[in-house]
């Protein structure tokens, strides 16, 4: 075989071969856009309806997500709810144990009142027993050299304490006014003094209380009427509020009368005080 004769065989051969690759391919078929009708009569599998388009990565994030937040949510009510339940039980608990523990200070009080009351009444009528002992008679500390009673100014001095006695509070004090502007040098003019003040006292007029006690410490300093009227003038002192004063006053009287009655009562009332 010539060379022409062998070029042409091998340019069939390649054309042959060409052809027969080129009937392997699938056929090229022009995109042209699909309209909504078309779209939708595209079905998936026999029998399983029009087929659904796939979702996003995106909105299946999104939605368990939302999954996740809803049980979150869901807990977070459920715990709420369990701890709302547990407070109010505990404030039940709370208020009943404060009621019944007003209650117990309540009758505390109650009964710390209503023996501070019966106490009081006490030392009343014993510092009057003992400071109205000497009535008629001359106080037993007045010496020879002291003024003698008068039968006018001891029926004055009578007089003003019977009317004391009998509760007549505001007349006493009048009383008792006129008798030391009429008999200051009376024998009985430091008792008139003392219940000049114990008048005020019983009225609870505690400034003037302390005022009249005062003068029974400064114009009868000797009169067995000192250690009663600082006893009362503490107590006045304590009324007022005026703790610092009251407690030195009563102190006072537990040092320089230890065996009177004055500083028993005072030791109680300065016991008192500190509860």
């Amino acid at each position: 075989m010539d060379r022409a004769t062998w070029t042409a065989a091998a340019v069939l051969l390649l054309t042959a071969g060409a052809a027969q690759a080129a009937s392997a391919l699938p056929p090229i078929v022009e995109s042209r856009p699909i309209s909504p009708a078309a779209s939708s009569s595209v079905q998936g599998p026999a029998g399983a309806g029009p087929a659904q388009p796939a979702q996003s990565l995106d909105e299946r994030v999104a939605r368990l997500e939302r999954q996740l937040d809803n049980q979150t949510l869901v807990d977070m009510y459920t715990r709420l709810d369990a701890l709302t339940q547990q407070v109010q039980e505990l404030r039940g608990t709370l208020e009943e144990q404060t009621h019944n523990t007003q209650g117990v200070e309540q009758r505390q009080r109650e009964i710390y009142l209503d023996f501070d009351r019966r106490l009081r009444q006490l030392e009343t009528q014993l510092a009057g027993m003992q400071s109205s002992a000497p009535l008629l008679a001359p106080p037993p500390e007045e010496t020879a050299a002291s003024p003698a009673a008068t039968g006018g100014d001891q029926a004055a001095y009578q007089q003003a304490v019977d009317t004391l006695r009998a509760g007549r509070n505001q007349e006493s004090v009048a009383l008792l006014q006129d008798f030391l502007a009429r008999h200051p040098e009376s024998p009985y003019a430091s008792n008139a003094q003392y219940w000049l003040g114990e008048a005020n006292y019983v009225m609870k007029r505690y400034p003037e209380a302390v005022a009249e006690f005062e003068k029974v410490l400064k114009l009868y300093p000797d009169s067995n009427k000192v250690s009663d009227a600082m006893l009362k003038l503490g107590y006045s002192q304590y009324e007022l509020g005026q703790t610092d004063q009251a407690t030195a006053t009563l102190k006072a009287i537990v040092e320089q009368y230890p065996k009177s009655t004055a500083a028993q009562l005072a030791q109680n009332r300065l016991q008192r005080m500190k509860r």
